[in-house]
């Protein structure tokens, strides 16, 4: 029964990062022209700091969601689980608190560092960090449910998210919001998709039975919770264009928009299967875990043969059609931009070996 939850759900978050994917490049490519050079590569810096701040915020605690909440479906108090993370919510809360006081005065450092009007940075800083408030909601709700295996509804108002944001993104541009316009565009769908699904997750808390099992204990889910903030860090770091700040820095914002965008969609493609089945993968074996321990080798094993068989052909085809992508994406003149074609070349040629 289990196994049949995991694919019936695991065909829905295909569902939903089919529409993230398909979305991503209209985004871009809607932003690139709008924005310009520069202010794209004011945004490309903001989007590598609010990508740590989204990790600080998170503080784990999705992946919490996905460890705990399946095993003690089955075995365990899943209301006492609750009131232990209720804890850990507050702690997040703080540091989003925080690191908004704090955008103030690092929005005047960065502006100085990035080479762009301190008050001006500052102010797209604070609205960045903001709204990293929404995105961290949405990344909650949407691990609960894949966490129960009820992806359809997820599915569903993720599709119609989309859809949605593409259109305030071109409202807001039209308008002439800018870089402002694009992170309110961003806001409002993950706000909005958020008020939709909260009800499901209300209404799937409300079902669940305690079991008289065993409750997780508040110091359980820190020590499980603490080791994704150190490795979510290093995955900013090291997998994420954490480049672009160097670039900014040393070089100019424009030089960082070029380096981000011809990373960006290689990235997407090739981060599409793993983050697609990843969270329905980590609940399934976390729940087939409990009832067997003998399991997780196997699960594990599965699941690897499984991502490299579904990601080497992905690598593949980007490496035969990166060249031709430039102009078709993002106009005949960055043909002419040489580096950043080579660079685009470059990262797809990269991923293919990496995988």
């Amino acid at each position: 029964m289990t196994i049949e939850k995991i694919g019936r759900a695991m065909v829905w978050s295909i569902v939903a990062k089919i529409a993230r994917f398909a979305a991503a490049p209209v985004a871009y490519i809607v932003i690139v022209r709008v924005l310009g050079e520069h202010d794209w590569g004011v945004l490309s810096v903001l989007k590598s700091i609010t990508g740590f701040a989204v990790v600080l915020v998170m503080f784990g605690s999705g992946s919490v969601l996905l460890k705990f909440v399946p095993s003690l479906r089955a075995a365990g108090d899943l209301h006492g689980f609750f009131r232990s993370y209720r804890k850990l919510l507050l702690i997040q809360c703080f540091v989003w608190l925080s690191l908004f006081m704090l955008s103030r005065w690092g929005g005047q450092f960065l502006g100085r560092a990035f080479n762009v009007e301190e008050k001006k940075f500052t102010f797209f800083l604070q609205f960045a960090i903001a709204f990293v408030a929404f995105e961290v909601l949405m990344s909650l709700i949407s691990n609960a449910l894949q966490s129960w295996y009820e992806t359809k509804r997820l599915g569903i108002v993720i599709v119609v998210g989309n859809v949605c944001y593409i259109a305030f993104l071109i409202l807001f541009l039209k308008i002439g919001w800018g870089i402002t316009g694009v992170l309110a565009a961003g806001a409002v769908v993950n706000f909005g998709m958020s008020l939709l699904l909260l009800p499901t997750v209300r209404a799937l808390y409300r079902a669940s039975t305690p079991s008289g099992g065993e409750a997780i204990r508040f110091g359980r889910i820190m020590r499980f919770s603490l080791p994704f903030v150190i490795t979510g860090i290093l995955n900013q770091i090291v997998w994420r264009q954490s480049e672009v700040l160097f670039l900014g820095h040393f070089r100019s914002v424009e030089e960082a928009g070029y380096f981000e965008l011809a990373y960006r969609i290689p990235q997407l493609l090739l981060e599409f299967v793993p983050l697609t089945i990843w969270p329905i993968v980590m609940a399934g074996t976390s729940e087939a875990y409990s009832r067997d321990p003998g399991n997780l080798p196997r699960a594990i094993d599965v699941y690897y043969r499984l991502l490299y068989l579904m990601v080497i052909p992905v690598a593949a085809m980007g490496f035969a059609f990166a060249r031709p992508l430039v102009p078709l994406l993002y106009g005949a003149e960055m043909v002419e931009a040489a580096p950043f074609t080579q660079l685009f070349f470059v990262v797809f040629s990269y991923s293919f070996l990496y995988t």
